[in-house]
This record gives structure tokens, C-alpha cells and sequence, in this order.
């Protein structure tokens, strides 16, 4: 029997225990087990993943698949080929879901056919206090609660236009990606890699609804929990995000070419004024709008590489 909907749920190098509260919270869905597959890809984790009896045994249509080419676009990849639902439903593993969120998530699959690619409010769970200056920049680390329910046509809206976590996705819109991705391996290098943290791949996947004629959304009703540890909220780590981040946001609008003017300006003179500008932020301020200046740079020469012959 072919399940209503295939979770596929991405790993490499996972916390044991916080991926043991992730089953545990997909063990507890509404949704009848009979009705949904799980795919577990682990990504090329070392040493590999294994399953104790009690994390897999409950579910009829669990299978754990090993992806050998480090990535996250490789896993999503080789999730998306081995399932056999017409929804998927894309969980990192360090997100765990409202105990409804499946039941909801095929719900809106069959009241919303006009959308090809939907999220939901993703709250945070974080594993210190965040510093005072992370805190209008959560959205950094994919904490995006949402308070309303809204949805769009339109590209990067970003209100409405779903991140990875959690991230409903029907089947021949992710095929669809897929092929994209094959045509221009430039979109494979948009995903997590190890410790780089370039991350636009599920932005890139989510428009491929809007290039097929449909829309995305955001569901408040629809809940996940990001699980966040006390490393990320080092500047270390804030300022390569930040990085990543701009780099990702240069990528992925020029796939669909939308230009992204550089944090400073090319014109000389207003590019002095904007640095001096810039020098007189607060520290981490400075310090980010540098690091992302760097990552504008970093996305440009990527899509440069891209294009040049051989």
C-alpha cells in the first residue's frame, strides 16, 4: 500500500539523545504510523547511525539508508528517490514536531492543492541563554515562530516561504528540484557540507513550487521545535553563519536572476561613506555586516566559477 505521506529525516554525525527525542516525538503523532513511511538517511555519519529496537521497531515502514557523498542536498536527495508517498515531509534531526504536525500537514496538502511547498512556526529550544545580541537575529539559526497563517506566489516573500525544518513538500515538486539540481550542480553546493554553512537548499527547493505555477506558505498551526545547543550562539559561529547565509542569498535569487547589490557599494566614494557608516555600529553589529560583506563576495565567485567554460 502506498502511505499518504514519507517523512524523510536527514542526519550526519547526530547527538544520540536529542535524535532519540526526535523519533520519540514522531513515534507520538496522530497520524497512524500505518499511514506515513519514515526514511532515515544517515549521511555519511561516522561511525554509522544504528537504531536500538525501541527507536525503530514501533513503526511498520521505517528504513535507514546510508548516503555516502557528504551533503545535505545528497541526503534530501536520496530520501526524495527512496519514498513512495505523494507528500513529503522534510525533519532534521534536531527538530522535533508537534504531536499533530503530520496529521495537519496532510490536511493542508489536500485543502491548499495550489501550494507545492509549505513550513510551519518554528519555535526555539535553546541550550543556553541567547546573548543580547543574537536575539533580533534568530531568524539566523531558522527560529521563525509564526503567529498567522500566510502563503504566496510570489519569490522570496520571505514571510511566507517555508525553511527546511519541517518543510511539506509534494513529491513531483521535489523531482522536479532534483533535476535542477542535476542540470546546474551549482545547486548542490547550497546546502550544509560538514562545518561549512552555506544553507540556501531548502529556499531553492521551496521555489521550485513557484517555478512550476504553484505557491508556498507558512502554517501557524503547524508547529516544530528547533533544538539549538550552546555553540551556536558563539560569535565564532554567528559571524561564519552570517557568511554562509549571504552567500546562500546571492546563489539562490540569481538562479533566478534577481540581482543582489553588495553590502558596499562599487561607487567609491558612497562605498567609503557606507564603510565609515559601518565602523560606527555596535561590535557584533560591525562584525556581522563584515562577515557578510565576505560572504557576498564568496557567493559571487561561486556563480562566477559556475559560469566559466570547461
Amino acid at each position: 500500500m502506498i502511505p499518504d505521506l514519507s517523512v524523510i529525516l536527514c542526519t550526519h554525525n547526530p547527538r544520540l539523545p536529542l535524535l532519540q527525542r526526535v523519533l520519540r516525538a514522531l513515534r507520538a503523532q496522530t497520524l497512524s504510523p500505518t499511514q506515513w513511511e519514515l526514511i532515515i538517511v544517515d549521511n555519511n555519519s561516522a561511525p554509522p547511525v544504528i537504531l536500538a529496537s525501541e527507536d525503530s521497531d514501533w513503526h511498520p515502514h521505517l528504513r535507514l539508508i546510508n548516503e555516502p557523498q557528504q551533503g545535505l542536498t545528497h541526503a534530501r536527495a536520496c530520501g526524495i528517490k527512496a519514498s513512495r508517498a505523494d507528500l513529503l515531509v522534510f525533519v532534521d534531526d534536531d527538530n522535533i514536531l508537534r504531536n499533530d504536525y503530520l496529521e495537519r500537514a496532510l490536511a493542508i496538502s489536500q485543502s491548499h492543492p495550489f501550494l507545492g511547498a509549505w513550513g510551519g512556526s518554528i519555535e526555539g529550544e535553546f541550550g543556553c541563554e541567547p546573548p543580547p545580541w543574537t536575539r533580533t537575529r534568530l531568524d539566523f539559526l531558522a527560529v521563525r515562530p509564526c503567529h498567522r497563517s500566510v502563503w504566496t506566489s510570489e519569490y522570496y516573500r520571505s514571510v511566507a516561504t517555508p525553511n527546511g525544518a519541517g518543510m511539506c513538500v509534494r513529491k513531483w515538486i521535489a523531482e522536479d528540484y532534483l533535476a535542477r539540481v542535476a542540470q546546474n550542480p551549482l545547486r548542490a553546493l547550497l546546502d550544509r557540507s560538514g562545518d561549512d554553512l552555506i544553507s540556501g537548499g531548502d529556499i531553492d527547493l521551496a521555489n521550485t513550487a513557484i517555478d512550476n505555477g504553484l505557491g508556498v506558505g507558512v502554517f501557524a498551526d503547524l508547529v516544530v521545535t528547533h533544538v539549538i545547543p550552546p555553540g551556536r550562539f558563539t560569535e565564532e559561529y554567528f559571524l561564519r553563519l552570517a557568511a554562509g547565509l549571504q552567500a546562500s542569498f546571492v546563489i539562490t535569487r540569481a538562479l533566478r536572476g534577481i540581482e543582489v547589490p553588495p553590502p558596499f557599494s562599487r561607487r567609491p566614494l558612497l562605498r567609503i561613506a557606507q564603510y565609515v557608516r559601518t565602523l560606527l555600529l555596535p561590535r557584533m553589529d560591525r562584525r556581522i555586516r563584515f562577515a557578510m560583506a565576505r560572504g557576498h563576495r564568496r557567493g559571487s565567485a561561486m556563480l562566477l566559477k559556475d559560469s566559466l567554460p570547461g
